[in-house]
């Protein structure tokens, strides 16, 4: 299991670069859920270090090895980033938060459910899905 850092509340972080820290969180979910993963990987510095709940990713390079890897679990999922905590650690800021992965297609009808603007009904058992256009 990864060694997450400790944090001490209350810091001194500014409301902008708390917001900008959530904002990054979140435009890294959507270029995640559309698999842009040189997207995602152009939004981090490239001695990037992401902290897994099983494995620790350090830099570019490991970051994509770790998505490419990853990609099986991916289709049909949708993130949504929750309770964030923004600490300063020095010059740079530390984001931990939870993703809340909410699974809409079985990984085969992903493709189709993404593209569509119609009612799909899953017979594996999932909830019926609707994706809006515009």
């Amino acid at each position: 299991m990864a060694e997450f850092p400790h944090f001490n509340a209350p810091n001194a972080v500014s409301g902008a670069d708390r917001a900008d820290a959530i904002e990054l969180v979140i435009r890294v979910n959507w270029l995640f859920d559309v698999w842009d993963v040189e997207g995602s990987i152009a939004l981090f510095v490239p001695d990037v270090v992401a902290r897994h709940p099983h494995w620790v990713v350090s830099g570019r390079a490991a970051q994509r090895e770790f998505l490419e890897a990853y990609y099986p679990l991916v289709p049909g999922v949708s993130r949504h980033a929750t309770n964030h905590i923004v600490d300063a650690d020095g010059d740079d800021l530390v984001v931990r938060y939870y993703n809340a992965l909410v699974r809409y297609a079985m990984p085969d009808d992903a493709e189709t459910v993404r593209v569509t603007t119609e009612m799909i009904d899953n017979s594996d058992g999932l909830p019926v899905v609707c994706r809006l256009s515009g």
